[in-house]
């Protein structure tokens, strides 16, 4: 159970209300963690802008790539709720099932060695794993990093690290509760 009351979109009103209602009609739904952000449309608006730009595809960075570097960030973080929603849109972006399944599965397997990533996916693995574990990263990843990607593009994916790891901290910090249609299968079910 979550930490606070989420704001569902029946008990929504003005601001809030019609940010879900612009959510609604690009996602389908309003996600239960911005249930929780419904409280101030100060905060919801943001965070849905937040979240559009780490899902679009429009802009320098492939949308797998920022999912993947989203996805790791879920990873060190341990967040299961972004993980879980994450896989799904790095799926719809690109990400093949070897590859989610290898960020899914990661205690078997060192994704740096992976053949399942190529060398650009590996640098964006290293970067965001250095970057959410110490917010700063070595001066050889840096190094690698402007030899492959241009300013934009390091911005880009930079900011989706961040980004991923906010909302990873709100969704730990709030115990967002994944919905049933993003909860997986295991082996035992």
């Amino acid at each position: 159970m979550p930490h606070i009351h989420p704001v569902t979109p029946a008990e929504a009103s003005g601001a809030v209300s019609d940010l879900y209602d612009e959510m609604t009609a690009v996602r389908g739904s309003v996600p239960n963690l911005f249930q929780l952000l419904g409280y101030s449309p100060k905060m919801l608006g943001p965070a849905i802008a937040l979240a559009n730009f780490a899902g679009s595809p429009d802009s320098r960075v492939p949308a797998r790539h920022k999912q993947l570097a989203y996805l790791i960030a879920s990873y060190m973080n341990n967040c299961h709720y972004c993980l879980e929603r994450h896989a799904v849109a790095g799926a719809k972006a690109g990400l093949t099932v070897a590859q989610i399944e290898a960020i899914l599965d990661e205690e078997d397997i060192n994704l740096l060695e992976s053949p399942v990533f190529d060398a650009r996916e590996k640098l964006i693995i290293q970067y965001s794993q250095e970057l959410t574990a110490y917010t700063a990263t070595t001066p050889e990843t840096i190094e690698a990093m402007k030899k492959t990607f241009d300013d934009e593009e390091f911005l880009e994916l930079t900011f989706v690290i961040a980004t991923a790891n906010m909302f990873n901290r709100l969704a730990e910090g709030l115990a967002v509760q994944l919905e049933p249609e993003y909860i997986r299968k295991t082996k035992e079910d």
